[in-house]
């Protein structure tokens, strides 16, 4: 079986490396990075780590790790607006100017749902709906849903709930708003693309 890159010594050193600051009690263990855990069998490692479980979790989630194993991370810019914002104003129920932000988000196919930093959620002025629980490397975690916003990128826009996630972790963009505005990962180009399948239309299936 064809190896990935991320297998070779020096690359899996510095992923290591990074995420080190999760190192507690720690123990000489041999880790299996199998498909079940990245989607490409990377080897078997003797590392020292307080928990195999957390560290595996916490490699595939800092490589993105699914379908974009061998694409590495790709980063798009996007657009924000408060929905609510938009609705008053377009029934003539506000003169404000809606609340809009851009950002970057970090594309991730493993991730479901649109996930913003607190900060950009506070800029919106989005109020929280709900809570969902969202699966982390330190377990399961409760985290709040807000309303709506308006996200566009790359020409195409839709309207979508929000997951809020820390400020010193990137927006994530995931598989929800991927497939309904109709974009796919290009391996080769490193970067989003529409469908190829749909030529130049947005198209959901």
């Amino acid at each position: 079986m064809k190896k990935s890159f991320l297998s070779q010594p020096w690359v899996f050193a510095v992923v290591l490396a990074s995420i080190g600051q999760m190192a507690g009690a720690m123990q000489e263990q041999t880790v299996d990075f199998s498909k079940e855990d990245s989607g490409a069998w990377l080897g078997q490692w003797t590392l020292k780590t307080a928990d195999t479980r957390q560290m595996k979790a916490a490699l595939a989630r800092y490589l993105c790790i699914g379908h974009t194993l061998h694409v590495g991370k790709i980063v798009v810019r996007i657009k924000l607006t408060n929905q609510g914002d938009l609705v008053a104003a377009q029934r003539k129920l506000s003169r404000a100017k809606p609340r809009t932000v851009q950002a970057e988000a970090l594309v991730d196919t493993g991730a479901t749902r649109l996930y913003l930093q607190s900060s950009l959620i506070k800029a919106l002025g989005l109020h929280q709906e709900s809570e969902v629980q969202s699966k982390t490397a330190n377990g399961v975690r409760r985290r709040a849903v807000f309303e709506p916003v308006r996200l566009e990128i790359m020409g195409r826009e839709g309207v979508f709930q929000v997951v809020e996630i820390d400020d010193d972790v990137p927006n994530l963009l995931g598989q929800i708003p991927l497939e309904y505005l109709d974009f796919v990962v290009d391996p080769r180009g490193r970067k989003l693309i529409p469908n190829p399948e749909h030529g130049d239309k947005q198209m959901s299936e």
